[in-house]
């Protein structure tokens, strides 16, 4: 089924809505599912199973530019300023 950090994560939105509904002088064990309550738990399932995939999306290449790799370093303080050259 689904992996367990999933269901923390579903857990806790739950959790976070229960406190929602304390606060707002509601029963939290009465609170109803409405459509936009199912729609953010479905969103937050599918932003942890996305943020769980997301470190085997992560490439090792460093940032690119036309295919061409960029070195990006600290600016010396006796850099010249650069100027941005519009065509």
């Amino acid at each position: 089924m689904f992996d367990s950090r999933v269901d923390a994560v579903l857990a806790k939105r739950m959790e976070r809505l229960a406190l929602a509904a304390i606060a707002a002088k509601r029963d939290p064990q009465r609170w109803i599912m409405t459509a936009a309550t199912l729609t953010a738990l479905q969103t937050s399932l599918e932003r942890a199973e996305f943020d769980l995939d997301a470190p085997r999306l992560i490439t090792l290449e460093g940032p690119m530019f036309m295919n061409i790799p960029i070195d990006i370093g600290v600016p010396m303080n006796d850099d010249p300023p650069v100027d941005l050259v519009t065509r």
